[in-house]
């Protein structure tokens, strides 16, 4: 949305510290937001003017999400480019009512100019319809990941520092790896390799959480430089059986996940997609539909743009476990569009 420099200067005229304090619906007509503000306190929270666009926004990334990890219980801060508005995301609506308490239509210490903030609780409907609506958004918030992309579980710190250092140690006596343009790769499969020692304690942790269950006997690791992507691609279904783990280390990654909605072409705007940050040390489940029938890839490129930051990348290991499927245990999923079994039989009739 283009502002026009009268409106602009009606609303910078409106959050003048010197005029009475402005209200969310005074300014919510200039941003253009599509959305009225929810009839009780959630756990998501809209800046109206809390964006780093445009005159009426003009708040940086960086500084907004200084001022908002004060608060307990704060999980991500969602901002747009080129849009006056942000939304914050807590755990729980009790954590956000004391920042939003703290916050609304006061000047807000840490924020140029201790700029008036104007807030709003807005309902998770909001939230997923502003998602859909952008390919920007680096989703970091586990319950946003699972909602938006099914079958799919970020587990932020699956792993501490000390056996991240353990894991390296054994990944550098490591001698079989494969040298793949950027990337370096090594793999084990069945029960009879030698498998690293890691192998065990990463599937203890795993078993420990609860989650679906699987005789893994696959491991791919692989060795990231910086700036190094893989393209969009699914695991073969041929292949591979049950969840797909996917632990990284070492760096933070944005990866993006993508379904195909018409398979007449393969345009971008035939797909809908996320990207979900990836922290180091953090472990990512994908099973059914995720694993099944969308795409995962991660764009070349030295830096990822996350909460309106520019993060540099380092070097990144991500260790993938999965099931081999048997022979005589063919695939019969639903998503025949993107299956290799089905794909193969209609190439061959």
């Amino acid at each position: 949305m283009v502002v026009s420099s009268i409106e602009s200067l009606e609303l910078r005229s409106l959050l003048s510290l010197q005029a009475p304090l402005p209200s969310f619906a005074s300014v919510r007509p200039y941003q253009g937001l599509d959305l009225r503000p929810y009839h009780k306190p959630s756990r998501f929270i809209v800046l109206a003017n809390g964006g780093f666009g445009s005159d009426i926004g003009g708040v940086g990334g960086d500084e907004m999400r200084q001022v908002l990890t004060k608060f307990p219980g704060f999980v991500q801060l969602l901002m747009f480019h080129g849009r006056p508005y942000s939304f914050a995301i807590f755990q729980n609506p009790e954590d956000a009512i004391v920042a939003f308490e703290k916050l609304d239509s006061k000047p807000c210490e840490g924020v140029v100019s201790r700029k008036v903030l104007l807030l709003a609780y807005v309902s998770p409907l909001v939230i997923e319809r502003y998602l859909s609506g952008t390919r920007e958004t680096v989703l970091s918030d586990p319950i946003l990941v699972s909602s938006n992309i099914p079958g799919l579980t970020l587990v932020k710190e699956f792993i501490d520092e000390v056996e991240v250092s353990k894991i390296l140690l054994q990944l550098k006596k490591e001698n079989n790896w494969i040298t793949l343009r950027e990337r370096r790769v090594v793999e084990r499969e069945g029960l009879d390799e030698p498998f690293p020692e890691f192998f065990n304690f990463v599937l203890e942790k795993y078993d420990a959480l609860g989650l679906v269950s699987s005789n893994f006997d696959q491991l791919t690791v692989n060795d990231y430089s910086p700036g190094c992507g893989i393209a969009p691609h699914t695991d073969t279904h041929s292949s591979f059986i049950g969840p797909i783990l996917i632990v990284s280390l070492g760096s933070d990654i944005v990866m993006e996940f993508r379904k195909r909605l018409s398979v007449q072409s393969d345009e971008v705007q035939n797909y809908v997609s996320f990207n979900v940050l990836l922290p180091k040390n953090s472990l990512i489940v994908m099973n059914s539909e995720v694993k099944l029938g969308w795409e995962h890839g991660i764009r070349a490129r030295r830096f990822d743009i996350v909460e309106g930051l520019l993060k540099e990348r380092g070097k990144r290991f991500s260790l993938t476990i999965r099931t081999v499927r048997a022979k005589n245990n063919p695939c019969n999923c639903e998503w025949t569009s993107i299956c290799d079994k089905t794909l193969t039989q209609i190439n061959n009739s």
